[in-house]
């Protein structure tokens, strides 16, 4: 019941969204103009909350989370790389169904999910692991997408530092030192964090608005990239955190990890730096239309398995 519940607020965001743009209360400047809030503000300090809150009597494991984070995040990559090239993506869309793969929408649907079927355990899996989409999606994510629009990558120390990098290297500072920040501090941080995933949903409903549902959902590189995206990776990533771990809350919290839709944030990047911001709201729509149901069928498989 938790993971339908959790995909029904989404579905809502995204219908406000998409209402709000159609009677224009929302536009493509609005719509702009909200992407870098998301961005530079409000998912900073979500990220941030996140980490320093996290218990200090797990530093053990959370450095082992740290290691592991990387290696998901190599393998997510290799297998973009390899999806992109075999369905010739036009080199003018790389950058953006690059992102599209390695990016999942962890921070909406990642935490909801770990914290409702683990509890704080499940927040803390999922806490540490938010830290590499962090860094990789302002780092790695914003060097392709601002040389998207013109098909070549374009590497610019600046680049690298933005508040999503500095807000996840303080924060894992603080953590490791064990640092309490006071609540006078913390609660405004994370007040201001916790709008960040469903103001990306309406963004993106929004968006999505602008265009031909007809268009949009007509090219059949976004199913491939859907079915890539929500089945062939979590099951490959299953597949190898069961050889090692076994059925563990870490290998299911992996698992649906490595599931979850396309990251909103990829529309706030896109719009933001003029990437391929149609196919980008076209394939995290239809990821998160799909993970509705592809979410349960993860869950009940990782089940089945360790019964």
């Amino acid at each position: 019941m938790a993971i339908v519940i959790a995909m029904l607020k989404i579905v809502a965001a995204l219908a406000l969204g998409y209402f709000l743009n159609k009677i224009r209360i929302i536009d493509s400047k609005s719509g702009a103009a909200m992407s870098k809030l998301i961005i530079f503000a409000t998912s900073p300090c979500l990220t941030f909350a996140s980490i320093v809150s996290m218990g200090s009597e797990r530093k053990d494991e959370a450095v082992m989370l740290l290691w592991l984070g990387v290696v998901i995040y190599v393998f997510l990559t290799v297998i973009a790389f390899v999806t992109v090239k075999l369905i010739r993506v036009p080199k003018e869309s790389f950058a953006t169904y690059m992102c599209v793969l390695i990016f999942g929408n962890v921070g909406f649907i990642g935490f909801p999910l770990a914290q409702s079927l683990y509890g704080s355990l499940g927040l803390f899996y999922i806490g540490i692991l938010n830290i590499h989409f962090t860094l990789f999606a302002y780092t790695f994510g914003m060097v392709l997408m601002t040389g998207a629009s013109g098909g070549k990558i374009k590497f610019s120390v600046k680049t690298l530092i933005n508040p999503g990098t500095v807000s996840v290297v303080l924060a894992l500072i603080l953590f490791l030192l064990d640092v309490k920040l006071p609540d006078i501090v913390l609660e405004p941080i994370s007040f201001i964090g916790q709008i960040t995933s469903p103001l990306a949903m309406i963004v993106l409903g929004s968006t999505l608005a602008g265009y031909s549902l007809k268009t949009v959902f007509s090219n059949w590189r976004n199913y491939i990239v859907s079915i890539v995206r929500l089945l062939v990776m979590p099951a490959i990533a299953f597949l190898i955190m069961n050889a090692i771990w076994g059925v563990s809350e870490l290998t299911t919290c992996v698992t649906l990890y490595v599931g979850c839709p396309t990251a909103t944030i990829l529309v706030m990047m896109s719009l933001a730096y003029g990437g391929d911001v149609e196919n980008s709201s076209a394939s995290i729509g239809l990821t998160t239309v799909l993970s509705i149901i592809t979410i349960p069928v993860l869950w009940f498989f990782v089940q089945a398995v360790g019964a």
